[in-house]
């Protein structure tokens, strides 16, 4: 598991590289403890996965996907396990500056199989969410650490960003995979293409 760290270079947010190191360090020296608050988590082998921390009144507001078309976001790229998009529609305090990374479900036979149905109750907050709230805001302060929260999304607005943009994809990813559109839940996070950023990559090892 690993976790990109992102700093402004800009007055009060720049840190000294001594700063760094010492942030490096304290997450080898605390791996222990996060691991084993991980594993009696949500990672702890014959046990049903709890439902997230219900948020606080300070936190209990989630965007909504619909408050945006689907033509307001621009392919961007993809992985293994998840696609992204920017977010290029009218100016909005919520998806200003922001990329919308959602979950791929694989295709076969020219169909999208084996994608997973949660109910809004019972899905989880994607697990990188879940690593930056439990494990990296111990170690590093919120401020310093890049916008990552869940957001509500919709099958049909979900639907309707797959035929804008399937199209765009890598033929070879879309034989393999597809948006997952029974998700309910994805993540909204920093647009980290362009701007003055310094990004540190932080492997933990603990987790094989």
């Amino acid at each position: 598991m690993s976790s990109t760290l992102l700093f402004g270079t800009h007055g009060a947010t720049r840190l000294r590289c001594s700063s760094l190191f010492k942030c490096a360090y304290r997450l080898c020296c605390t791996s222990k403890r996060l691991r084993e608050s991980l594993l009696s988590t949500s990672f702890r082998s014959g046990t049903v996965r709890q439902p997230p921390t219900p948020r606080t009144s300070s936190t209990s507001f989630m965007p909504v996907i619909l408050h945006t078309r689907p033509s307001n976001w621009h392919y961007v790229s993809e992985g293994g396990a998840t696609i992204v998009f920017s977010y290029k529609g009218p100016s909005h305090p919520d998806f200003d500056g922001t990329v919308l990374r959602l979950r791929k479900a694989p295709v076969f036979g020219g169909n999208p199989d084996g994608s997973t149905a949660f109910n809004e109750e019972e899905e989880p907050d994607d697990p990188t969410i879940e690593f930056q709230t439990k494990c990296m805001q111990r170690l590093i302060p919120s401020k310093h650490l890049p916008r990552l929260e869940s957001i509500w999304l919709d099958r049909s607005w979900l639907e309707e960003l797959v035929r804008l943009h399937d199209g765009i994809r890598p033929e070879t990813r879309r034989r393999k995979d597809q948006v997952d559109i029974n998700r309910k839940k994805g993540v909204l996070a920093t647009d980290l293409v362009g701007g003055n950023w310094l990004a540190i990559e932080i492997k933990v090892g603990f987790l094989n």
